[in-house]
């Protein structure tokens, strides 16, 4: 399991979160549309994953549209 920590600890006003767990870092570009993603309730969520994996995270808009991302190597 990997605890997901964002600073800061809430989303902007009228934006939430979403996370992928995959082989590779997805591509994610500003204003772009995201697929296969996990909605990320709060910061300090527990995540199951395995091996060597990345996590994405991406904070979308209202209409979601991606607004920011993060990607970390998980060991």
């Amino acid at each position: 399991k990997v605890t997901v920590l964002l600073n800061p600890g809430t989303p902007e006003d009228g934006c939430s979160w979403s996370y992928k767990v995959g082989d590779a870092a997805e591509a994610v570009t500003y204003d772009g549309t995201v697929s296969g993603f996990t909605a990320l309730t709060a910061s300090g969520t527990e995540i199951s994953t395995s091996g060597k994996k990345f996590l994405t995270v991406v904070e979308l808009n209202s209409d979601s549209k991606a607004r920011a991302v993060g990607v970390v190597k998980l060991a």
